[in-house]
């Protein structure tokens, strides 16, 4: 079953996200009949360059700790990262960004490099 992480700016607090996999296991029950439910995600959360970015201890680590990384890809460039900056980031200044975030902020960084960014496809086995 595909996870989707909303982009609502809530917190992807640890016991929230426990909760909607449980309800998901619920619902899913008659389907995944050995007990054990499949979860896979793909996000740029789940990408190496992204999880190196990551406080240990945050939110976004936990989750991103469930998953194990089955991939990762390159994007070309750098037009997906409207879902952090909630703004198309080609052809902008990045010094307009908003870095209201240490995640954004070490973006904003990470891209005046002109490296690529990309997402990870991760694999969640839960009982």
């Amino acid at each position: 079953m595909s996870v989707h992480v909303p982009k609502t700016g809530e917190r992807l607090d640890k016991e929230l996200v426990e909760d909607s996999y449980n309800q998901a296991k619920e619902f899913y029950k008659d389907v995944f009949k050995s007990g054990y439910t499949v979860f896979t995600c793909q996000t740029y959360l789940l990408h190496e360059v992204t999880l190196s970015f990551l406080n240990k201890e945050s939110n976004l680590y936990k989750f991103a700790s469930d998953y194990t990384i089955v991939y990762n890809r390159d994007y070309p460039d750098y037009t997906e990262m409207w879902r952090l900056y909630d703004c198309d980031v080609i052809g902008k200044d990045l010094a307009d960004l908003p870095s209201d975030t240490s995640l954004r902020r070490k973006y904003i960084e990470y891209m005046k490099t002109g490296k690529k960014i990309g997402y990870g496809h991760g694999i969640y086995i839960s009982r």
